[in-house]
């Protein structure tokens, strides 16, 4: 495995999340209304609850299924500009990490963990375009972190994210008051995984999971576009293709297999 719990990210990444994503929308007038999108639901005593109401004192019930008090909540908001792209959102859609994991659409900041196979990932080394991927509409986000006495695993929408932990990126929150009890000395939940063998695996299997499949081959040598008045167009030759239905599977397999082979390359810049 890949740790890096010993370093520090100073990126807007460990937020909890942007969880009233506003997108610009279009209308008929020459202003643009925001339009909010719905807030992630923590697992408390009291069942789910929209995270921009949670209170210091509440208790959180964490993946373990104890309960444990917030001591602290980290609150932001941002314009996203090209100064802070940064803290534009991912989204990790509905049933992208396991059956209903997460329930609906989840938003996260780059550098915020999930934990699966028994190490806390950043969602951005999760990005692969299809389930995963940067949500590119937005303008203005806001974001919370929820802190607890020690860090730990939180249950939003379903799905198993970190707690807070203090790590070099407090001056990125917009409220005064510091956190309460974590620092940077603080022992993580469980190894922060970047790369390796055990990432490759996660990242291969939510890729599988997405339905992803690489696009059609074909072995026309004289492929080429042509330009049109209503746009480019591919054309090939008449002749028909050489290649026979196993070799085209068997050539869609060795795409897959280079994607896969290199994850977060391709996919994870769509």
């Amino acid at each position: 495995m890949t740790s890096t719990s010993t370093s520090r990210r100073t990126s807007p990444a460990t937020f909890f999340t942007s969880l009233r994503t506003i997108p610009a929308r279009r209308c008929s007038s020459r202003t643009r209304h925001p339009a909010s999108a719905a807030a992630a639901l923590i697992r408390c005593k009291s069942g789910e609850v929209p995270v921009e109401t949670l209170k210091v004192g509440d208790k959180v019930r964490t993946l373990s299924g104890k309960l444990k008090p917030i001591t602290w909540i980290g609150h932001g908001r941002r314009l996203i500009t090209a100064a802070t792209q940064n803290a534009r959102p991912l989204v990790v859609c509905r049933g992208a990490l396991g059956k209903d994991v997460p329930k609906r659409d989840l938003r996260l900041t780059r550098g915020h963990s999930l934990y699966l196979d028994g190490m806390l990932v950043p969602v951005e080394y999760l990005v692969n375009g299809s389930s995963i991927y940067w949500d590119e509409r937005m303008r203005e986000v806001e974001f919370y972190h929820i802190e607890l006495k020690q860090h730990d695993v939180l249950v939003a929408d379903g799905a198993p994210a970190e707690s807070y932990r203090e790590d070099g990126n407090r001056g990125l929150f917009d409220n005064p008051d510091p956190p309460r009890f974590t620092t940077a000395e603080t022992p993580w939940f469980a190894p922060v995984v970047t790369g390796g063998p055990e990432l490759d695996t996660l990242w291969r299997r939510l890729l599988e999971r997405s339905g992803f499949s690489p696009p059609a081959l074909i072995d026309d040598p004289d492929l080429h576009c042509c330009s049109t008045a209503s746009g480019l167009t591919p054309s090939h030759t008449s002749r028909p293709s050489t290649r026979s239905k196993a070799s085209t599977a068997s050539a869609s397999r060795k795409c897959r297999r280079a994607i896969c082979a290199s994850p977060r390359g391709i996919l994870s810049r769509l």
